[in-house]
């Protein structure tokens, strides 16, 4: 990973420990330096900053120190980079090598909606399963559709994934048996900060102030299990058994030189009012990409290249249709893009996409082959702004059913 990911223009947030079953607390990072804020504060060296933010560095969640108001996080990410503009001036008790450390989960959360921005992906996918081309649902253009997905196996960055079992056709029968078409997908969740009361709806245009940050996020899949679910209903087993979750949270502010227009967000109907969004710049310019490496070949290959500013909806547009009905929004809680792609073959966000659906195998170096991940594959997310800020990586290697 190039430690360029994360510059004094960065200043990520995320949960380490120095060791495996140590002590978690909060952490940012300065190139390959992890920070430990709570022994920062124990050595006098953020003497400006009130104990309400300081308490929470001690925390083994981001949740407390995401729900402050915006300024309060400001003043931090202003504390934090005059301290860090001279990081060799910090004791030794107050950082350690990013190899040193363990990275946990950032956030403790009880709800992960996973929404699905992208026509090319709606698309793409539509037509690999269905092995023709059909036009978009209707409801598509008018609000960003979504599901509420399981937080409880929500798992962090480095976390083997476990084969999923479930039913699923095979053979002219249904079978119960470990799945036979794993795959991934490239997905950038938001995490919420302020959260809103039971009744209150939020617009898109006065949403950013809830976001606290952003995540990758690979929402790892099971095809056929889904399948067998999605007739009539929508994705449960297919899609419950594991997400992936980068370590560091890179916060709106960091984001903030990097804000674009989406490119290709719909015209609204009268219906949507509450989706009116007069920011031009209403998303960010986001560069994501998927490698994959076998347990036969240690270099990995790029199998997709994406971008969030390609998106339908964006990440606001996720907190207002969250919040439409009244159901309130929590610290901590997830609200994913769904697979993020492109039309061009480079641009496929999920193998369901790459391969048609079964069809089309990939080819990898020393005469590899994959139409699906097998035991052993694993799988890296990354992301790039620009300017010295990034994502770092998002990894999780498939292991056997059990």
């Amino acid at each position: 990973m190039p430690d360029s990911h994360f510059s004094i223009n960065n200043i990520p947030f995320g949960i380490g420990s120095r060791m495996p079953n140590g002590q978690k607390s909060v952490v940012t990072r300065l190139r390959d330096k992890v920070i430990f804020l709570e022994k920062v504060v124990k050595a006098a060296l953020l003497p400006t900053l009130p104990s309400e933010m300081t308490s929470t560095f001690s925390q083994s969640t981001l949740n407390a120190l995401a729900a402050l108001p915006q300024q309060t996080h400001i003043s931090l990410r202003t504390a934090l980079q005059t301290l860090l503009s001279s990081p060799y001036t910090l004791p030794s008790t107050c950082t350690a090598p990013v190899s040193d450390v363990t990275f946990h989960l950032p956030f403790s959360t009880r709800n992960f909606t996973d929404f699905s921005c992208s026509n090319a992906h709606l698309l793409n996918a539509g037509e690999a399963m269905r092995k023709t081309k059909a036009p978009l649902p209707p409801n598509v253009s008018l609000f960003p559709i979504g599901y509420t997905a399981r937080s409880a196996s929500l798992i962090a960055s480095g976390t083997g994934v476990v084969r999923p079992k479930g039913q699923f056709k095979y053979g002219g029968s249904v079978i119960y048996a470990p799945t036979r078409q794993l795959d991934y997908e490239l997905e950038v969740a938001a995490v919420v900060g302020e959260g809103t009361s039971m009744g209150e709806t939020v617009e898109s245009g006065k949403a950013g102030k809830h976001i606290f940050g952003l995540v990758l996020l690979n929402d790892w899949s099971a095809r056929d299990i889904q399948a067998m679910e999605m007739q009539p209903f929508g994705p449960m087993n297919g899609k419950s058994f594991a997400s992936t979750l980068s370590p560091w949270v890179i916060t709106t502010l960091a984001l903030e030189p990097f804000t674009c227009p989406a490119l290709f967000r719909p015209t609204l109907s009268a219906s949507a009012s509450y989706l009116i969004d007069t920011d031009p710049n209403n998303t960010y310019d986001i560069h994501l990409s998927a490698l994959l490496r076998t347990s036969r070949n240690s270099n990995p290959i790029t199998i997709c290249k994406s971008e969030l500013k390609s998106m339908n909806w964006t990440l606001r547009d996720l907190v207002a249709q969250a919040t439409a009905n009244g159901c309130p929004i929590e610290t901590g809680d997830l609200l994913a893009t769904g697979t993020i792609s492109g039309f061009g073959d480079e641009e496929h966000g999920c193998l369901l996409e790459l391969n048609r659906g079964g069809e089309k195998e990939i080819g990898l170096e020393g005469g590899e082959r994959r139409m699906w991940l097998e035991d052993g594959d694993c799988l890296t997310l990354s992301a790039w702004a620009g300017e010295g800020v990034g994502f770092g990586e998002c990894v999780g290697t498939v292991l056997p059913a059990w």
